[in-house]
């Protein structure tokens, strides 16, 4: 989701309705209008409710953060039932599972609330800054950021309490942890950081597309989507340089790396699409409905979130 730091400006491009008409996708490969074949068919619909933001998945469910519910879903991916809502704080817009925990960024508030999954409930909520947002587990540690302090947060899941604070400068968004590193997407500079989790340096600045976002490991490779304009960039990890890039959509959110095959949520154009990582080559796209997000696998299926909707929707590869 490209969430402005101002919230002024959120609020009037949250309420976006603009873009293709979303009637679902299609159930067979058929060439889409861009003359590729379908990615993907729906075989399920949950309602979540509210505004669908960030997704994850772990201990058998899929986890998924309505930002303007300040809530979590917990569904089992297996049946697609609706097992619990917890509450946390304001805005919720990320989560990542490990150390014990599902761990919420909270955007509006500015703090991350940890999830016990054995009772669902936030058992603890630690500070971090104004629009904390991306968040990882690296090394038994907790890792979060905020884009208003330009600030990545190490926190210990031993106390809930921050150890170790890194200013990056600019506008820090989503994190990822792969080979050893921190990856932290810059959209205001349009770069991704590299960052030494036990030094606590940048190792490297790469300059991405316009607008990056969301880091993401690909087999051997590092992609990240640039929203701005509708790209992802293939970087390789022992050198930190560019390989290349693919046009994948307007608004390139969300990205997972699954069955050798690179799916690519874009926003702005309301679809999912499949990049071949091998030759950098889209290879199918579907529509899939309006504000999709971010996308995993659990349970066999793909889960995507549609924003638009209030829904989550389970997909089979085509």
């Amino acid at each position: 989701m490209m969430l402005p730091v101002a919230m002024a400006v959120l609020s009037a491009c949250s309420g976006n309705s603009s873009g293709p008409s979303a009637s679902g996708p299609s159930t067979g490969p058929s060439p889409t209008a861009s003359g590729v074949p379908q990615a993907v068919r729906v075989v399920d619909r949950i309602r979540v409710g509210g505004r669908p933001d960030g997704i994850a998945t772990g201990g058998g469910s899929v986890w998924v953060a309505d930002f303007d519910g300040n809530t979590v879903t917990r569904i089992d991916d297996g049946s697609g039932r609706v097992q619990a809502r917890v509450r946390v704080g304001q805005q919720p817009i990320w989560i990542a599972l490990g150390a014990g925990a599902a761990w919420v960024t909270n955007f509006g508030s500015g703090s991350l609330s940890r999830i016990d999954l054995r009772s669902n409930r936030t058992v603890a909520t630690v500070p971090l800054g104004p629009n904390a947002e991306g968040v990882a587990i690296l090394g038994g540690d907790v890792w979060a950021t905020s884009n208003l302090t330009s600030t990545l947060y190490r926190i210990d899941p031993a106390t809930n309490r921050v150890v170790k604070k890194i200013v990056l400068g600019g506008d820090p968004r989503y994190v990822t942890s792969a080979f050893g590193s921190l990856w932290v997407a810059d959209d205001s500079r349009s770069i991704v950081l590299r960052v030494d989790p036990a030094a606590g340096r940048v190792l490297a600045r790469i300059r991405t597309g316009d607008g990056s976002i969301h880091p993401a490991a690909a087999g051997d490779e590092l992609w990240v989507t640039n929203y701005q304009d509708g790209t992802a960039t293939r970087i390789d990890p022992k050198t930190n340089r560019v390989l290349g890039s693919v046009t994948t959509g307007g608004g390139a959110d969300g990205a997972l790396f699954d069955s050798g095959a690179m799916w690519v949520v874009n926003d702005e154009d309301y679809s999912l699409t499949r990049v071949d990582p091998t030759t950098g080559r889209v290879v199918a796209s579907t529509q899939v409905g309006p504000e999709p997000r971010n996308i995993v696998r659990a349970g066999g299926t793909l889960w995507l979130n549609l924003a638009g909707e209030g829904k989550v929707l389970r997909l089979l590869p085509v």
